[in-house]
């Protein structure tokens, strides 16, 4: 798998794409994926918010990029030193890191979509065991430690917010592909690997699926009591991803025919989906710039299908939906069409 270059992907069409809607998708069809930065460093000082340290220099591999050398005077610069690398207990470690993340990585869209993949380039890179270094408090993600393991990842480096990490050698990986986007071969193994370590066989999919948000905090389906009569009707089975460990959601998804589901990280989750199933996505209307669950599905080789929806706000962050119930029939009697 070639990462030293950059690609052009081309992503299918949405199967129910309507003319007045091409705008929606239009800047997402073809798309120019830069090639992947790995850069050895040694003798590193890691801090649990990504700042890179070395011979007293903050290094522009911190996350975020600090213009530091512009924007602080020296007084604030001495105390940022001081307050990030001198007053921390240090740790030491001889063992070869793949740094994998930044600040976005603990949500469950940025775990696969974006750090996982730079872990994948670094196993396909270097035929080596490595240590993952991640802040203390993403040991509280069920799925992160799971995922890791079943990656052959057996040791983890989990920094405490008072610690700085001296790294000997350390694998910096920049992204795979910028965020919303991927690399076909590298998102196809991911899902093959876990499946595997999972024994988790290639069977028929089965299964419809409807992914409720009702134990989220935001971003709901304010009609979604007539929403689901509907789809129990169509034979849809109502799920709420919060209630099952991440295997069992691994094994229901491989499990999974049709999937219907608001834009939100549920839909992450189509990773595990074979080949030729289909996702249907409820999202936003006149919403043209997140189409990351469009370009995840095309590169899971995964029929896309979409329905617009009106919504109380123009944040697709904050806004719930009304679904249309007779265009959602339509949609669901196309997506099924076999």
């Amino acid at each position: 798998m070639d990462f030293h270059s950059n690609i052009i992907v081309q992503r299918k069409l949405p199967q129910n794409l309507r003319l007045e809607d091409e705008f929606l998708f239009q800047s997402e069809i073809q798309k120019q994926i830069p090639l992947v930065r790995i850069e050895e460093l040694t003798n590193i000082f890691l801090t649990p918010e990504f700042y890179f340290f070395k011979q007293f220099r903050l290094l522009p591999h911190s996350f975020p990029p600090h213009n530091w050398n512009i924007t602080l005077s020296l007084l604030r610069k001495v105390y940022f030193f001081f307050k990030n690398l001198f007053l921390r207990k240090k740790r030491k470690t001889n063992q070869s890191i793949a740094f994998i993340i930044d600040g976005w990585s603990m949500g469950y869209f940025h775990w696969f979509g974006d750090a996982l993949p730079r872990l994948l380039v670094a196993q396909n890179e270097y035929k080596e065991d490595f240590t993952v270094v991640l802040p203390e408090l993403y040991s509280q993600q069920e799925y992160i430690i799971s995922s890791l393991q079943l990656l052959g990842i057996q040791n983890i480096i989990w920094l405490k917010t008072n610690e700085v990490l001296q790294c000997k050698r350390l694998l910096f990986i920049s992204h795979a592909a910028p965020t919303g986007n991927y690399r076909e071969g590298l998102m196809l193994e991911l899902r093959e690997k876990i499946k595997e370590a999972y024994q988790i066989s290639s069977q028929s999919s089965f299964r419809k699926v409807y992914v409720s948000r009702k134990k989220a905090v935001r971003r709901k389906i304010l009609n979604e009591l007539a929403l689901e009569e509907l789809l129990e009707n169509k034979g849809f089975e109502i799920v709420i991803l919060e209630d099952l460990t991440w295997e069992e959601q691994v094994k229901l998804l491989n499990e999974t025919k049709y999937l219907v589901a608001q834009h939100g990280a549920g839909l992450t989750n189509l990773i595990f989906m074979s080949p030729k199933t289909k996702v249907l996505e409820l999202r936003r209307k006149a919403d043209d710039h997140n189409n990351c669950y469009f370009s995840l599905s095309s590169a899971m080789q995964i029929d896309y299908y979409y329905q617009l929806c009106e919504a109380d706000s123009d944040n697709t962050f904050e806004a719930n939906l009304v679904v249309d119930l007779e265009s959602l029939k339509e949609n669901l009697d196309l997506m099924m069409k076999d």
